[in-house]
């Protein structure tokens, strides 16, 4: 504004002024725009002028700093563009403008955001492995994310199933949320995935391990890791089923275990959220109650408490377990014998009737409701 004002100012009077008074002026109007343009670059920036969902902007590649002042300009980030492209080809500074995702919040002034536009300091995505989810799902949520997904990706993925032998790549990842930025190889997530597993695995053997667990490998205690993240969320109560797995497979005993029985037939199609008689007797590998051992491959991606757990089973004798109903937890009764872990299913049984009983009578109508029917 006061450029506009200088200027017309000096066009209307420059013929009735001396020499003197011109420079004068022109250094009154050199300083005022001075002012102006930093003004512009320190002054804080009013962070509500913007809407939430303009709170990132996306600087491609070849894209220059006229680019970059228009972006800001349209999501309200600055007033005007032309201070920042006159400043910024006036002194030569911010050429070089590295291409990325920023975030538009939290910065005191334009110039701190123009630094950190320069030195690349990009918008972290991340992408969240959950516990419990299998390797297609995992695929699945990549496709609503801007992570690339090439033949370089798939190449890698090929390897290592050929590597494995298999073709189920849920033991060779563990679940957190892994830093990315916009544009990058989904290579960037699965291999911060697979290297902390790895991490992980000699962290617990170790630290953990006993003579037990030293015989399993990386695959085996990955499958029983598994098994226990399905099976429990609570850290200790993984420790007694991993105890009771130890305990089994010591034993010669099918593990019988209902989630292995679940993913044989997830693994054909069919989802199912309880097991009826029948469905024990799929044909599967991963039937823990028709095969002997573990199931032949991990049946979902863990977290490192699970596979922290497989490595640090309960001492107990417990061969049975089950859930116990209504428990907020997911916790189960143990057992050492077969009648004993017949007494809890009864004790569950009872607690399901009585709960049963409360329902059905509190829909009865009412002695009152009658008569007034």
């Amino acid at each position: 504004m006061q450029f506009i004002v200088i200027q017309k100012l000096l066009e209307k009077f420059s013929i009735q002024i001396s020499k003197t008074q011109k420079i004068m002026a022109g250094a009154v109007f050199l300083v005022l725009v001075l002012w102006d343009i930093a003004y512009f670059f320190s002054a804080p920036i009013d962070h509500s002028k913007y809407a939430e969902n303009s709170q990132t902007i996306i600087f491609n590649q070849g894209e220059n700093l006229v680019d970059l002042a228009f972006k800001l300009n349209e999501k309200n980030f600055i007033d005007s563009p032309i201070y920042l492209i006159a400043y910024g080809y006036l002194t030569g500074e911010y050429k070089s403008l590295q291409a990325g995702e920023y975030q538009l919040k939290n910065y005191p002034n334009i110039l701190s955001f123009l630094d950190d536009v320069h030195n690349g300091k990009v918008k972290q995505i991340f992408f969240t492995i959950a516990p419990g989810e299998d390797f297609s799902e995992v695929l699945k949520k990549r496709e609503k994310t801007s992570l690339i997904f090439n033949d370089q990706t798939q190449r890698w993925l090929l390897e290592l199933k050929n590597a494995s032998g298999e073709s189920n790549l849920n033991p060779y990842f563990i679940a957190d949320s892994f830093a990315y930025q916009r544009g990058d190889n989904f290579l960037v997530v699965l291999k911060a995935s697979f290297e902390k597993r790895l991490a992980l695995l000699k962290k617990f053997r170790a630290e953990l391990a006993s003579d037990w667990q030293i015989k399993m490998d990386d695959h085996q205690m990955m499958v029983i890791a598994s098994l226990l993240e399905k099976e429990s969320a609570d850290y200790q109560d993984r420790r007694k089923i991993a105890g009771v797995i130890q305990n089994r497979l010591n034993s010669s005993m099918e593990l019988q275990i209902d989630a292995s029985v679940i993913f044989a037939h997830q693994n054909q199609g069919n989802y199912l959220l309880k097991l009826s008689y029948d469905d024990l007797k799929i044909d599967s590998e991963y039937n823990t109650y028709l095969h002997k051992g573990l199931p032949i491959s991990a049946i979902s991606i863990v977290s490192e408490a699970a596979l922290k757990a497989a490595f640090n089973p309960a001492n107990h004798n417990y061969l049975f377990y089950v859930a116990k109903f209504g428990d907020e937890n997911g916790l189960h009764y143990f057992s050492e014998n077969y009648q004993q872990h017949l007494d809890f299913i009864a004790k569950n049984k009872a607690k399901q009737n009585s709960l049963k009983k409360q329902f059905k009578k509190a829909d009865e109508p009412t002695d009152k409701q009658i008569d007034e029917q």
